[in-house]
């Protein structure tokens, strides 16, 4: 006669398996959560050229000068200018020197 009652072992590989799913949903709500909560980006500044010169702690006509070089990136639409102030940062970035 074979005995129908379960070992040990088995109780503990049973009860692992079902640890695993309970920890898998728990995982996937996690996931969920924090896919909810991250902070939204924030839309780019804009600026104008008083405002990106200020930025640069330079002065105005630095900047300008700077602008007609074609040097640092701006937008022009008819006559208004304006800087993105993610695209002066990377412009910065662009001119750090690594010791």
């Amino acid at each position: 006669m074979k005995d129908s009652t379960p070992r040990p072992r088995d109780l503990d590989l049973t009860r692992l398996v079902s640890q695993i799913g309970k920890l898998s949903k728990q995982i996937a709500e996690l996931k969920e959560v924090i896919r909810k909560s991250q902070v939204k980006e924030l839309p780019d500044v804009i600026m104008n050229s008083d405002e990106a010169a200020e930025y640069l702690r330079i002065s105005r006509k630095q900047l300008d000068l700077i602008k007609q070089k074609r040097e640092i990136p701006f937008h022009k639409r008819a006559k208004c200018i304006w800087y993105r102030k993610s695209d002066i940062d990377e412009w910065l970035r662009s001119f750090r020197v690594s010791f």
